[in-house]
């Protein structure tokens, strides 16, 4: 059996697969077929008939399959019908020219009278319309990859927890110069913005930006379960026809996990651009101390350049904690200005919280009525970053 005739199921033909293999030449693929008709039953050739002119009807192809003596041929379109022919008029008598009169001087000149010239449109030419290709030809996807190593899982593992506070579908970017995330949380009062550059990687490999986005809360879930101190974690990139995670943890045992990848947004979000006046480095476990206390759903942060102090304000009880600049909260003060904002408290708690699993020290920028920035250096890993909008309180 010819290798261009592709059989689908006993008595179908993959037609179309066919002509492509044989760049369309019909006679061709004719001659393979009455071969393989051969082979088959009459009852198959019936089927192959339907199945082959249905298919030529549909491409525009002026071409019928007939089978004769159980082998199809392909014929050419049916000649006209030929009228019958008429018999010949009878002819007229001939008849005699007559002389033109002569005409004398003294008879009235005959008037001309000039027609105006006839303007002629030009016949407009025929544009010639290419016929729609029989089969839509569609570019696959690029094929990209890329992966990174990491030394410490486990931290990893406590900053993906971090970003899970924020967000679960996470839009990473791996770039020659290393691995990104910024996003912001469904209610777009929050965002994050983490940058882990190639010299804090073991290993790096990227020649080319590459996006990716998969679940943080089944990654943690899942893959993520069981790590320990002494596991490095490898993550492998693939996206184009075959879009996945891979991802390796090298300890006491080599384990391997792949996830698919999900579909991310086209929309990016935009690093906000902030002239900070007020800047304070802190201690974090201190500084969650102070937000185990709930009174209310905002807190109001008031920084001078002696100190710094978060007020509360409930139905009935009010909290206030000011941290002197000599404290062993805070580790250093810069203030361009006074600033004072207000901001939702669940956000800040929960950020502070996560973020101590991770390192010790903060660092809070902001201005009056602006976002707030929460930022912290992570070990072996790159900075993270946290904007939190302000609540505007209404003048009314």
């Amino acid at each position: 059996m010819a290798t261009t005739i592709i059989l689908t199921k006993k008595g179908e033909l993959d037609i179309e697969r066919g002509l492509q293999a044989m760049n369309w030449d019909t006679k061709e693929f004719e001659r393979e077929l009455e071969l393989f008709a051969k082979t088959q039953p009459s009852r198959v050739q019936e089927k192959l008939r339907k199945q082959y002119n249905r298919f030529i009807k549909q491409c525009g192809m002026p071409w019928k399959l007939v089978v004769e003596e159980s082998v199809p041929k392909l014929s050419g379109p049916e000649p006209l019908l030929q009228l019958p022919k008429k018999e010949p008029l009878p002819e007229l008598p001939k008849v005699e020219p007559q002389q033109e009169p002569v005409i004398t001087p003294q008879a009235e000149p005959i008037v001309k009278t000039e027609m105006p010239p006839q303007t002629v449109e030009p016949i407009p030419e025929k544009q010639e319309t290419e016929s729609p290709l029989p089969i839509a030809v569609q570019e696959p996807k690029k094929e990209l990859h890329g992966h990174v190593i990491m030394r410490d899982a486990q931290q990893v593992k406590n900053l993906f927890k971090v970003i899970e506070v924020l967000v679960d579908e996470a839009p990473f970017k791996l770039t020659p110069k290393g691995l990104t995330l910024r996003a912001m949380d469904p209610s777009r009062v929050a965002m994050i913005d983490l940058v882990i550059p190639r010299e804090s990687c073991e290993e790096h490999l990227c020649t080319e930006e590459i996006k990716f986005c998969f679940s943080i809360d089944r990654y943690l879930a899942k893959t993520l379960k069981n790590v320990t101190k002494t596991d490095a974690i490898r993550l492998d990139i693939q996206t184009g026809l075959v879009e996945k995670l891979n991802t390796r943890l090298f300890g006491k045992l080599t384990r391997q996990f792949s996830m698919p990848l999900l579909e991310g947004s086209d929309e990016e979000a935009l690093k906000p651009k902030i002239d900070f006046m007020y800047s304070a480095r802190l201690v974090l476990e201190n500084v969650n101390t102070l937000f185990k206390d709930d009174l209310a759903d905002h807190i109001q942060i008031i920084g001078t350049q002696d100190s710094l102090t978060f007020e509360q304000t409930g139905d009935i009880e009010n909290l206030t904690v000011k941290l002197q600049k000599s404290d062993e909260s805070i580790l250093s003060i810069e203030a361009k200005e006074d600033a004072k904002a207000t901001y939702n408290i669940t956000y800040l708690r929960e950020i502070l919280q996560a973020l101590s699993s991770l390192t010790d020290i903060i660092e809070v920028s902001y201005s009056t009525d602006m976002p707030i920035r929460i930022s912290a250096e992570l070990e072996h890993l790159g900075t993270v970053n946290f904007y939190v909008a302000p609540r505007i309180e209404s003048e009314d």
